[in-house]
């Protein structure tokens, strides 16, 4: 009998010491770019794990959000953490998707009681609103001018997508002719004209000019600026590899690290975490912008002078489908971008729309196999108008046909 109990006793303590099972929840919400899924698994009321997934999410802003949301709910034990500044809408899918996960998991978190920032009012010469690549060096060269600047960025670093870049165009730089004298090979009107024709000269002329003419007074800022350039030895690819070298490729890699101390040298105040919503014309012919503020309360910056610089639209669905059309949207890979913020804050000051274009390079299927076969059809679809069989040296195909480079 004293066995029995002691063998009983022993099965009641072992299971007793077996750990809970945990569970997992998994929710899924419209992000960005598509679907994001936060997966939570929790033991014993306590959660243990946050994964985060959306592969439509831009990597420069929603890429970088997820993860850092996923750690701030596990720390937090909280479905009521702070948004990821600069990416709203991914934050916002994964708040909602992280709320209904704790409830489906029996996880009672109380919501708290919404703080709201002071509202603020400030003024200055020039506004800069996005301080990516062309905000930071418009923004310093007005200060260096003697305007006072106030800066509107809705991310917590400056550069933007200037931070993808290794380097810029440039024609006549003095790079160029430290190396090749007076003879460069080509001139301002041949990159003129070459840059018109490979935009079926859709492109606006104008704007392209500028672009080529100002590109070495560029170089010359940005060498004035403690941001080392180089020319390669050769142009990085073959098919260029006949023409003058354009390419000024940075020698420091974080350029922005340099313009940071610009920007404090020349007192330009930057207003990091704050999203410009509107742009009004004040009575006396001066801008208010107004923003919001990362802590939620308002900012109005009065400026008698507005540089737009918050990009393009690649980010905004509705823009890109009027751009390319359905089917094409539908069917090519679209690298996401700026939502096109600035530019409907323009129109609706009476900027001129024009016609909304598109750059693009190296188009391939978006969905090269999805279950549905649609993948299948675009590549197909791609492929007959690319009668390209892709071999090496030996003759032997080493690649998939629906695998497309160049075809514009």
């Amino acid at each position: 009998m004293k066995k029995i109990l002691s063998l009983a006793l022993c099965l009641i303590l072992a299971f007793c010491a077996c750990p809970a099972l945990a569970e997992t929840v998994s929710v899924t919400e419209e992000g960005f770019g598509g679907d994001v899924t936060l997966t939570l698994t929790a033991e014993d009321g306590v959660v243990t794990d946050v994964q985060i997934e959306g592969p439509g999410e831009t990597a420069e802003l929603g890429g970088m959000a997820m993860p850092a949301l996923a750690q701030a709910i596990l720390d937090a034990q909280s479905p009521y953490v702070d948004a990821y500044t600069g990416a709203s809408v991914t934050s916002a899918a994964v708040l909602t998707a992280a709320e209904k996960a704790f409830a489906e998991a029996g996880i009672e978190v109380e919501a708290p009681e919404a703080v709201v920032g002071e509202d603020e009012e400030a003024a200055c010469d020039v506004v800069v609103i996005g301080m990516g690549a062309s905000g930071t060096f418009a923004s310093v060269s007005a200060a260096e001018n003697g305007a006072k600047v106030i800066g509107i960025e809705m991310t917590n670093g400056l550069g933007g997508m200037g931070n993808a870049a290794q380097g810029m165009f440039a024609i006549d730089s003095v790079l160029q002719k430290e190396r090749y004298g007076d003879d460069l090979g080509s001139d301002q009107q041949y990159w003129f004209e070459h840059i018109f024709d490979r935009t079926q000269y859709l492109g606006n002329g104008k704007l392209i000019r500028t672009l080529v003419s100002e590109s070495a007074d560029t170089v010359q800022y940005v060498l004035d600026h403690d941001i080392e350039m180089y020319l390669s030895a050769q142009p990085q690819q073959i098919a260029h590899f006949g023409e003058t070298i354009v390419y000024h490729r940075w020698n420091n890699t974080q350029p922005f690290v340099h313009m940071a101390e610009y920007i404090e040298k020349n007192d330009v105040d930057v207003r990091f975490g704050t999203h410009a919503d509107k742009l009004e014309q004040a009575e006396d012919g001066s801008w208010n912008v107004i923003c919001t503020k990362e802590d939620g309360g308002k900012l109005t910056v009065n400026a008698k002078a507005v540089i737009m610089s918050t990009g393009s639209f690649a980010g905004n669905e509705a823009m890109m489908r009027e751009a390319l059309g359905d089917d094409v949207y539908e069917a090519a890979f679209v690298i996401g971008g700026c939502d096109g913020t600035g530019l409907q804050m323009l129109y609706d000051n009476g900027a001129a729309k024009g016609e909304l274009l598109t750059m693009n390079h190296g188009v391939g299927p978006r969905a090269a196999s999805t279950p549905d076969g649609g993948g299948i059809k675009v590549a197909t679809q791609l492929t007959m108008n690319t009668p390209i069989l892709w071999v090496n040296r030996q003759g032997k195909r080493f690649m998939n046909e629906d695998l497309l480079k160049d075809t514009v």
